[in-house]
């Protein structure tokens, strides 16, 4: 049975996905393996903490759209995430 995960592993997905280079409402859902609904929640709850922030792109059927992107305080997140990776896989 698959351990549930807890809010802030999800936020740490997201943001690692961000920073991976998916950008795509989409592609962030599937790589996160959560639902549409449940995303619109986190992606609030992450630009309300300044973490990411929404930037107007086109496509190329000229609709227009928003995708995502890290914040240098989003960035700085993915830098200790990275670190703190480094020290557990240290301790093991």
């Amino acid at each position: 049975m698959l351990k549930r995960r807890d809010k802030s592993e999800i936020f740490q997905e997201i943001i690692v996905l961000i920073d991976g280079g998916e950008h795509i409402p989409t592609r962030l859902c599937r790589g996160a393996n959560i639902t549409y609904s449940l995303f619109r929640g986190y992606v609030k709850n992450l630009i309300d903490k300044g973490l990411i922030m929404t930037v107007k792109a086109q496509r190329k059927d000229k609709r227009a759209v928003y995708d995502y992107e890290l914040t240098d305080r989003g960035k700085e997140i993915v830098v200790r995430l990275r670190n703190s990776e480094d020290v557990r896989r240290l301790l093991e």
